[in-house]
């Protein structure tokens, strides 16, 4: 008895490709906090220069400020600038004081509650100087004091420091206090400056003079 087999094929089913794998969530990236800048120094005083400053009626000077902090370094900072006394001194945003009339006034510059201040004397003008003796001679070898005098367009004497010159020292030299030293025969001008006016005087010296003197003898 012959056995028979039946063979029976079917396609293969191709195997099912998996599925792509899901991402997974990234932790959130942790950044640090900004930081914050360090605080400004504090000011701790403001000081203006010149501390004291004299000038003129109509005229003006400039005032400086220096703000610094505990360990005393400059800060830039911005000021403001005020007159205690604007009829007297007025003074600009830059520090530019005006002198308006006669007397004086307080300057002040602020920052950051911190105030420095600076006196300001609003004068006359000087108009003339007068030296005085008006005729000087005198031999040589010796000396004369002279003076002089400061006046305003009024005719009020100021106290005023002058600066005196002599033109031709050889013949005659004058010190810083107005002393004449008649050094050699000849002329000169002795002058007396101050704020842009001059006096002056004509210094003659002569020669030495010999003095004689006759004893009768008996």
């Amino acid at each position: 008895m012959k056995r028979c087999y039946l063979l029976i094929s079917w396609p293969m089913t191709p195997p099912t490709a998996a599925p792509p794998p899901v991402p997974t969530a990234l932790p959130p990236v942790r950044t640090a906090p900004p930081t914050a800048p360090p605080p400004a120094p504090a000011v701790v005083s403001v000081t203006i220069t010149p501390a004291g400053a004299s000038l003129d009626v109509g005229t003006n000077v400039q005032l400086g400020a220096t703000v610094m902090d505990a360990q005393g370094n400059v800060l830039p900072r911005t000021v403001v600038w005020a007159s205690l006394n604007p009829g007297v001194a007025s003074v600009s945003a830059s520090g530019l004081v005006v002198g308006l009339a006669l007397g004086s006034a307080t300057v002040t510059a602020t920052s950051d509650g911190q105030t420095g201040s600076a006196v300001v004397t609003v004068r006359s003008a000087v108009a003339s100087i007068t030296v005085a003796p008006t005729v000087v001679s005198l031999d040589s070898g010796t000396t004369v004091q002279l003076a002089a005098t400061v006046k305003d367009a009024q005719g009020n004497v100021l106290p005023r420091t002058v600066t005196w010159t002599s033109l031709n020292p050889a013949v005659a030299s004058v010190s810083a206090t107005g002393v004449v030293n008649a050094v050699a025969p000849g002329s000169t001008t002795v002058s007396a400056t101050t704020e842009g006016q001059t006096g002056s005087v004509t210094v003659t010296v002569l020669s030495a003079r010999l003095s004689l003197e006759i004893h009768q003898v008996n």
